[in-house]
């Protein structure tokens, strides 16, 4: 059998043109089109100039054809830089139709082979592993994630064999995973990444203690609230652990990040360990301590009441006592 011609039914420019507008109005207009970037590549099953390898897949599958993909990608400018990066939204069709989930499912299954600028080999499971390598993850090194992204990837096959039991969810990628992971990758890697953008990050493992300008203000402020109203002492009585889980927001929304996802755990136990030192820190003459503040170290024993938890000290004993003698006496119809 002799190949269908390879030419394409457009000019390869104007389509490349098409496929970067049509991600401009899907998105609104919302992408960086100076970073954006299309190809579209031809490719033949089975490959061409490959000898007698070629003749013995050609005899084994019964099978040749021309196929083409169409890859679009652009950075998304309506996302912020820092908690957004790494980020992807990822468009996958087969003959221009997209599946249910989007079209990462039809592009699971593939094996996936490439090489990078510097000649350094690569190989992914499944398109979401290839995209994590070129950088589209939250959970690689800050510097080494792209700027959030949209890509568009259609594979265009007169030849798709379609896999799966419920219906056309997957197709086999054999014949086209080399293409597909040499043109998708290359146009990843001109995403740009933050590493050298100008924005600015924190990042640290705990031990750096980039975190405590963050801790100083919030214990400044925890002060002037007391001080405002000194029953907050035990009315917003916090945990050490409660101080973290007030100040991360605040660290992530100023651009705080950890070496990795994995380290906000050190983080954590890095800011709740300094508590102590920094009031001192701070009030150098004892005027102020961690109890003064309201700041407790871990409540031994917990009350649970109404759906309510209150951690149990010595300080609290009999206001948790007149707590739940009023509770039992609500429940047993005293008043409502």
């Amino acid at each position: 059998m002799q190949p269908e011609s390879p030419n394409l039914p457009f000019k390869t420019k104007d389509r490349e043109k098409q496929l970067l507008e049509q991600l401009a109005k899907y998105k609104k207009g919302k992408i960086d089109l100076e970073n954006a970037h299309a190809k579209v590549a031809a490719g033949h099953f089975p490959p061409l100039n490959t000898g007698e390898k070629a003749k013995e897949v050609l005899s084994i599958n019964e099978k040749s054809f021309y196929y083409w993909i169409e890859v679009a990608i652009a950075p998304l400018t309506d996302l912020n830089s820092n908690n957004d990066a790494g980020k992807l939204e990822f468009i996958g069709c087969i003959n221009g139709t997209p599946s249910l989930d989007g079209g990462m499912s039809y592009f699971e299954n593939g094996d996936y082979y490439w090489t990078n600028k510097a000649g350094n080999y690569f190989h992914a499971d499944g398109m979401r592993e290839l995209l994590a390598q070129c950088g589209f993850s939250t959970y690689k090194h800050f510097s080494q994630r792209r700027k959030a992204s949209i890509l568009l990837l259609n594979l265009q096959t007169p030849c798709a064999e379609w896999q799966g039991s419920a219906g056309k969810t997957r197709i086999n990628l054999e014949p086209y995973q080399k293409l597909i992971a040499e043109t998708v990758s290359n146009l990843a890697y001109k995403i740009p990444s933050l590493h050298g953008k100008g924005i600015r990050t924190r990042w640290d493992t705990g031990l750096g203690g980039y975190y405590r300008p963050f801790l100083k203000e919030f214990l400044k402020n925890r002060h002037a609230q007391i001080s405002r109203n000194p029953s907050d002492a035990v009315k917003d009585r916090l945990t050490q652990s409660g101080v973290w889980y007030r100040i991360k927001p605040i660290m992530i929304a100023a651009g705080f990040r950890p070496r990795n996802e994995n380290d906000w755990a050190a983080v954590r136990k890095g800011l709740t360990g300094s508590i102590n030192e920094v009031i001192n820190q701070l009030w150098p003459d004892g005027s102020v301590t961690r109890e003064s503040l309201g700041i407790v170290a871990k409540a031994r024993a917990m009350l649970y009441i109404n759906s309510q938890v209150y951690p149990v000290t010595f300080d609290s004993i009999e206001e948790l006592a007149r707590l739940k003698i009023t509770y039992d006496y609500c429940r047993k119809g005293g008043y409502h």
